[in-house]
C-alpha cells in the first residue's frame, strides 16, 4: 500500500473497518503467493515437457487416450 493510501486508512476508517481491511490484504497476498508458485511450478512442467519434445525429434509420439483397465476404447493421436 502506498504512503498517500496508507495514511488516509490509518487516519479515517475506523479500527474494526481497518483490521478487517488488513486482514484481507494479508489473506489476499498469501493466495497470491500460493498461485505464483503453483504458475512457477507449471511453467516448470511445461519447459521440461517441450525440452523431451525438442529432444525426440521427429518421432513419432502416440498418446493413448481414454479406455479402462480393460483396454475398452483405446485411442490413438
Amino acid at each position: 500500500m502506498n504512503r498517500l493510501k496508507k495514511w488516509l486508512v490509518e487516519t479515517y476508517l475506523p479500527a474494526y473497518t481497518r483490521v478487517a481491511m488488513q486482514e484481507e490484504q494479508e489473506r489476499l497476498r498469501k493466495k497470491l503467493e500460493h498461485e505464483a508458485a503453483k504458475n512457477r511450478q507449471l511453467r516448470a512442467y511445461a519447459e521440461g515437457l517441450e525440452y523431451a519434445l525438442e529432444a525426440l525429434g521427429r518421432q513419432d509420439v502416440r498418446v493413448r487416450i481414454g479406455g479402462g483397465e480393460d483396454g475398452s476404447h483405446p485411442r490413438t493421436v
